[in-house]
């Protein structure tokens, strides 16, 4: 009997035994660390958009606790929201990632599942963002991709932009206080600050014929030197100034850095030559009355090879066809491979629309009779005037003059052969407006970038703004057409600063063809700069 009892004693212990008995609730404790299973992006990624979420998804779910900004990071300093649902943690970025950027992930061992196991090793991963679609603002440059420089109390005005061979930007205007303006020129880094090695603190202004007189700079070229010419008027004569490269005035240029050319006239554009011989162009007249060239040796005196004297003037009665050539003008001017120049502008006619014309020039100054027969070209849109505000050389020598034709955006194409006219493309209005298109800058790939302003009724009046012109930008294909991979349609509207007076007057290609256009904003209106990728 004792027997039969001990014997189920012992089979009772058995059984309790392998059912986990003695109170012990039959659970073996959960020792395992979590680990990652999966990660959006996946690590090595390419291409992924900007504004993505990052998650990671665990063997298990996790102490929600556990699973915070600081546990769950980005590098590059991203800040963002961490949140867990069951086993798959999220950030979500406060802004957008940057674009073409290499970005790591990072889990701590301070993340723990449900039993308190932490993971036993921290868990990276890396994945890349996609690049910038083109014509976006370029976030290296001041952030934002946009860059205001004022220079007094009053209106500030950049008219003309040039690329150093180091990447600077050299940017050149007028400065007012009160009645009297002067020529401003700023130097920008690469990085959108200004270059405190310039000038004052990367800032310069220059008075031409005294303190009094009403100097407009309206062009700037970089010699191969470094030395830096902004051409534009000293009341009613050409002015020239030329800066060394720290922003002092180049005493071995004229008298003090400085030139004056009494003429009777407004200069718009100037360009150099291979010799570093200088051209300048505008009109001359009270009324507007045609073209003129003066072209200068390197020390600013005036070339005499050129027609004589240095000076060429072509009348607009002339290239009116013999009547009536007042409102004419020169905006723009570009020298081709084999010397020859390029003027571009427009000429009016009595009882007529103003046209837009071109007029080569022979290295001398002589017309050059086998473009057009008489050196002028001029192109006529019935009840519209047209004028040319910039004028380019494409690689294959064909000529792109830009501007307006009845208050839209055109851009033409002649044959450098004779002159002929072989494409014509324009904008089409937008918001009831048509884009005035002010500049232009031909990529190394060929491809046309205009820059201007959306057309608006604006005043400015006691720091109060009524309307707003934004910096617009279009970019033409070769064959004339809109770059559709660029903004919308090839065609992107910068507010620079919302619902102020603006406007883009100069657009250059840097080296890495980053975009850069120059123009003002502002009542009173500043210097406005702004960066786009190609």
């Amino acid at each position: 009997m004792k027997t039969a009892k001990l014997l189920l004693v012992i089979l009772f212990s058995i059984a309790a035994a392998a059912c986990g008995g003695g109170g012990g609730g039959g659970t073996t404790a959960d020792t395992t660390p979590p680990t990652v299973s999966s990660t959006s992006p996946a690590n090595s990624a390419t291409g992924v958009a900007v504004n993505s979420a990052i998650t990671a998804t665990y063997s298990e779910p996790m102490t929600a606790s556990t699973v915070t900004a600081a546990t769950f990071t980005l590098s590059g300093g991203v800040t963002g929201v961490v949140t867990i649902s069951g086993a798959t943690a999220t950030i979500t970025p406060t802004s957008s990632l940057a674009y073409n950027t290499t970005y790591t992930a990072t889990i701590t061992t301070g993340v723990k599942d449900a039993a308190g196991n932490p993971m036993a090793a921290p868990y990276t991963w890396v994945f890349t963002t996609g690049i910038a679609p083109a014509g976006t603002l370029d976030t290296s440059f001041n952030t934002t991709g946009k860059v205001i420089t004022g220079f007094g109390t009053n209106d500030d005005a950049a008219n003309a932009v040039a690329i150093q061979t180091d990447g600077k930007i050299v940017v050149a205007g007028t400065t007012s206080s009160g009645a009297i303006y002067d020529f401003a020129l700023a130097r920008y880094n690469t990085d959108g600050s200004l270059d405190t090695t310039f000038g004052a603190g990367g800032k310069t202004t220059t008075f031409i014929n005294g303190a009094s007189s009403f100097d407009f700079a309206r062009a700037v070229v970089i010699q191969t030197d470094g030395k830096i010419v902004v051409a534009g008027n000293a009341d009613s004569n050409f002015a020239l100034v030329r800066y060394n490269t720290d922003g002092s005035l180049d005493a071995t240029f004229g008298t003090g850095g400085k030139v004056t050319t009494a003429i009777n006239s407004t200069a718009y554009a100037a360009a150099l030559q291979t010799d570093g011989k200088i051209v300048v162009a505008g009109n001359w007249g009270t009324d507007s009355s045609g073209f003129v060239l003066a072209r200068y040796n390197t020390d600013g005196s005036l070339d005499t090879t050129f027609d004589t004297d240095g000076i060429v003037t072509t009348s607009g009665t002339s290239m009116a066809g013999g009547c009536c050539g007042g409102n004419s003008a020169a905006n723009a001017v570009a020298i081709q491979t084999d010397g020859k120049i390029v003027a571009a502008g427009t000429v009016a006619a009595s009882g007529a629309a103003a046209s837009m014309a071109l007029v080569r020039y022979n290295t001398n100054g002589s017309l050059d009779t086998t473009f057009d027969t008489d050196g002028v070209v001029t192109t006529a849109v019935a009840f519209n005037n047209s004028v040319a505000t910039t004028v380019l050389i494409q690689l294959d020598g064909k000529i792109v003059a830009a501007g307006g034709v009845g208050g839209l955006w055109a851009i033409y194409r002649y044959s450098p052969i004779n002159g002929s006219l072989e494409t014509i493309f324009a904008s089409s209005t937008a918001n009831g407006y048509g884009d005035v298109l002010k500049a232009a800058a031909i990529q190394t790939d060929g491809k046309i970038v205009a820059a201007g302003y959306t057309h608006a009724s604006v005043q400015c009046s006691g720091g109060f703004v009524n309307g707003q012109r934004d910096f617009v930008l279009m970019r033409h294909n070769m064959d004339g057409s809109y770059d559709t991979t660029f903004g919308t349609g090839g065609r992107i509207v910068t507010p620079i600063v919302g619902g102020y007076l603006g406007g883009a007057n100069a657009v250059a290609i840097q080296s890495g063809g980053e975009i850069v256009v120059a123009g003002s904003t502002g009542c009173p209106s500043d210097f406005s700069l702004a960066r786009y990728l190609p």
